[in-house]
């Protein structure tokens, strides 16, 4: 181009172009920002969350997340004073047989109760 100054219709024909890398550059900004932004978060949560519960994984502990604590297990026995060898309580016995305890007249009568119900009545044809 000349140094000469552009004329006012070159300078319309032209303003088009100027307004497309105008918006061509704010949104390589925007789009940068964002990404600068989501890098920084990513990088954020690696360093209170993912490396701590790596190390803590390592060292044979339990990582909460939720308060970010790195918690050594504790063992029953250490809060119950209970040795662990020691054996368990034997099965209680198992439950008597509800029939063998009901005397024979109680179930006599449920029988005859079950057999006393009226039954319902068939349903009637339909008329055509």
């Amino acid at each position: 181009m000349s140094t000469e100054r552009l004329s006012l219709q070159a300078r319309r024909a032209i303003w088009p172009c100027m307004k497309v890398r105008r918006l061509i550059n704010q949104t390589k900004i925007v789009f940068l920002v964002l990404f600068a932004i989501a890098c920084a978060g990513i990088w954020a949560y690696q360093v209170m969350y993912a490396w701590p519960a790596k190390r803590c994984a390592a060292q044979g502990r339990w990582w909460l997340a939720e308060k970010r604590v790195c918690g050594v297990p504790v063992l029953i026995s250490d809060i119950t004073g209970r040795p662990t060898k020691t054996p368990a309580k034997p099965p209680a016995a198992p439950a008597p047989d509800l029939a063998a305890i009901l005397p024979a007249a109680t179930a006599s009568k449920v029988k005859a109760s079950k057999a006393a119900a009226p039954k319902a009545a068939p349903p009637a044809p339909a008329k055509p």
